[in-house]
């Protein structure tokens, strides 16, 4: 499972940097709101946008972009919204990100194993 989990976390880092590249944020949506939530969020004082793949959302309600540690929650669009005209992943799941500045935490490579057990 580790190669697969390898992979997902690429992919997910991947998308984080094109929807950064996209720029733009959402319009702060949360859930059951019948309307499309945002795709995309900046974090960080604006220094980093995640955003994910096709189809996920951010779920403002569960994401916390403010402080030292933002945490993002992405999920299909379509439940976020609880509307499936929204919009829903290919793949269905949860992503999440979370951002730390320079020197905090562990070495990331060195936090699989952990993630692994955790999911």
């Amino acid at each position: 499972m580790t190669g697969n989990l390898g992979k997902a976390l690429a992919v997910c880092v991947m998308a984080a940097l094109l929807a950064g590249c996209a720029g733009g944020i959402g319009t702060g949506l949360g859930i059951g709101t019948g309307r499309k939530p945002p795709q995309t969020i900046a974090v960080a004082g604006g220094a980093v946008t995640i955003g994910g793949p096709r189809g996920y959302c951010i779920d403002r309600t569960a994401s916390r972009v403010g402080g030292d540690s933002p945490f993002v929650l992405l999920g299909s669009c379509a439940s976020i919204a609880g509307d499936r005209r929204a919009g829903a992943p290919s793949q269905p799941g949860i992503l999440t990100a979370a951002v730390s500045g320079p020197g905090e935490g562990a070495d990331f490579a060195a936090t699989l194993p952990e993630l692994e057990a955790f999911l």
